[in-house]
């Protein structure tokens, strides 16, 4: 590939990647909202029900932008080495603090549901 073609696939993928995160975004304030709004008063079956399916959909936005990270820096990489420069490695921090906000949004939802006793 030429080196127009790599930048161009480059900047596709910083787009596919600002796309995952504003899905990202979007599933966590739904998720938030719900908690927020109805969490007490929701079943322990609609909360498992609803609770499970922010999880699939966190975990699978999450793999598939860590999937275009990946990607994304193989072709940076490929550039790099056309322009006689050193290959560099993926930083796995974005992922990993999107994993936490899945994870403090299930505790939101834990404490709208367990309120503190006074």
């Amino acid at each position: 590939m030429t080196l127009y073609e790599l930048n161009d696939l480059v900047a596709s993928y910083q787009g596919l990647l600002a796309q995952d995160f504003t899905i990202y975004l979007s599933i966590l304030s739904a998720y938030l909202a719900v908690a927020y709004v109805v969490g007490a008063r929701l079943t322990r079956v609609q909360v498992v029900a609803i609770s499970t399916m922010f999880v699939f959909a966190g975990l699978l936005t999450v793999g598939t932008m860590l999937s275009h990270m990946v990607t994304q820096m193989e072709f940076r990489n490929e550039i790099r080495l056309m322009s006689g420069g050193e290959s560099q490695t993926t930083s796995f921090l974005i992922p990993i603090v999107f994993m936490l906000g899945l994870i403090f949004c299930l505790l939101f939802m834990w404490n709208v549901r367990r309120p503190r006793k006074q």
